[in-house]
């Protein structure tokens, strides 16, 4: 399939000597948010995630939802989705993740 991002995709399809096939169809509600997560936070969170993702996508992680995080550049991607990955996945463990990036068992 195509993304919908692509904003060339009819001439996309002529080049390619494709049929266009274009849908509305939706099976899943599709919920758009803004937020940032990083009110309230230490200066040393914040110096680990300057963004704030991790609190952003931290609730609805833990109620079991999907989150679609989208990253200017694919390094920002890349390093955005290893500090999540190891930032939620310490905190389902009790674990906290100290400046260094090593981790602590919580008491």
């Amino acid at each position: 399939g195509l993304s919908a991002t692509m904003p060339n995709v009819a001439l996309l399809s002529e080049w390619l000597d494709s049929h266009l096939y274009i849908s509305d169809n939706r099976p899943v509600p599709l919920s758009i948010s803004l937020a940032t997560g990083t009110e309230g936070a230490t200066a040393a969170a914040r110096k680990r995630d300057p963004d704030g993702l991790a609190e952003v996508v931290r609730e609805p992680f833990q109620q079991g939802h999907s989150v679609l995080v989208f990253c200017a550049t694919k390094d920002w991607c890349e390093r955005a989705a290893a500090r999540l990955a190891e930032d939620l996945t310490a905190e389902a463990l009790g674990v906290s993740v100290t400046r260094s990036g090593k981790s602590r068992h919580e008491a």
